[in-house]
């Protein structure tokens, strides 16, 4: 590892701590006594089924990125993806999708990588799409500047992502002609390496340009925003299960403050600080008391935790089923 790179690793380390430490230090353990014990074994099934759901939406989303009918097998994928991407630091779990595919879909690492760039665009433009909506709802609730701030971070941001979403082809095909000049001074190992490269990019641009209109600008739309739907109406009513009702256009807007700092690489094992610390700054902005934002941005963070274990074993389990009576067969 080089010395910029460990430098940075070690600085976003002592962020996040030093998030944890700062967040922990504002409550009690009786404030999260507190507000867990409201929640009840039947309201935390349902809340279980939510993220269930979610998963569910998500494997449909990729199945048709993949042009795959698979889907028990691809929510399991899902799961298991989604899982680690909350508990390994820095993003790194976002690595896990095209392994995973690989293992046991049997797609390449290419066509792996080129689908988790596709869903998390998507991810990006309806979670966008829907705080857009959210502000306008309850825009007169907020106050003025913060209303503001959050209106041109969703211009900026979504003019970024739609830039991003419409000129991939072109990114693609720029990388598959530069590419092959990039291993020249290396010799043969470079020239060889920067093949396999282009091989690969030009696998990414057949894969993205194979997708139907009808795929990409409905299915696709569409599955990414029932997935966000189910999220945030995870979050709803664990807040209000807690006895917090803000509403849910509201409570959207504040709660996407996790879903945000959950995409930035800068989280530590099981992301514990940063989404809790972009949680609490959601929910203060949108009127509730800090140490109850805190405290419940622990709480529910627990929730997804524990609600992707479960879902990752069970569908680990099938996994491993499917793949040893594959071998029975052979």
């Amino acid at each position: 590892m080089s010395p910029r790179k460990l430098i940075t690793g070690s600085l976003l380390i002592i962020l996040s701590i030093a998030l944890l430490v700062g967040l922990l230090s504002q409550i009690h353990f009786a404030d999260l006594l507190r507000l867990a014990e409201k929640l009840h074994p039947g309201q935390v099934l349902l809340l279980f089924g939510l993220y269930a759901g979610a998963n569910v939406f998500r494997a449909i989303r990729l199945g048709c990125v993949l042009n795959q009918r698979n889907y028990l097998s691809l929510t399991a994928v899902c799961s298991i993806h989604l899982f680690l991407n909350h508990i390994l630091p820095f993003r790194t779990g976002e690595l896990s999708l095209p392994l995973l595919l690989k293992t046991f879909n049997r797609r390449s690492l290419a066509t792996g990588t080129i689908s988790l760039v596709v869903v998390r665009l998507y991810d990006m433009i309806s979670i966008a799409f829907l705080m857009i909506i959210s502000l306008a709802v309850v825009r007169s609730e907020l106050q003025a500047h913060h209303a503001t701030a959050i209106g041109y971070a969703l211009i900026a941001v979504t003019t970024g992502v739609l830039a991003v979403f419409f000129s991939l082809p072109l990114i693609l095909q720029t990388a598959g002609q530069v590419l092959p000049t990039c291993g020249k001074p290396f010799g043969a190992t470079g020239d060889r390496f920067s093949t396999k490269l282009v091989e690969a990019v030009y696998e990414m641009r057949s894969q993205l340009q194979a997708l139907r209109p009808g795929q990409r600008y409905f299915v696709l739309p569409l599955t990414s925003l029932l997935t966000q739907a189910c999220i945030y109406s995870f979050f709803y009513f664990s807040m209000r299960y807690m006895g917090i009702d803000i509403g849910f256009f509201k409570n959207l807007l504040a709660s996407s403050g996790e879903l945000i700092t959950g995409l930035l690489p800068v989280n530590m094992v099981g992301s514990l600080g940063t989404l809790e610390a972009g949680w609490a700054v959601g929910y203060v902005i949108c009127g509730i008391d800090k140490v109850d934002a805190i405290a419940t941005g622990f709480i529910v963070h627990g929730l997804i935790i524990l609600s992707g274990l479960m879902i990752s074993v069970i569908g680990l389990t099938y996994l491993l089923a499917v793949r040893r009576a594959e071998k029975k067969r052979e």
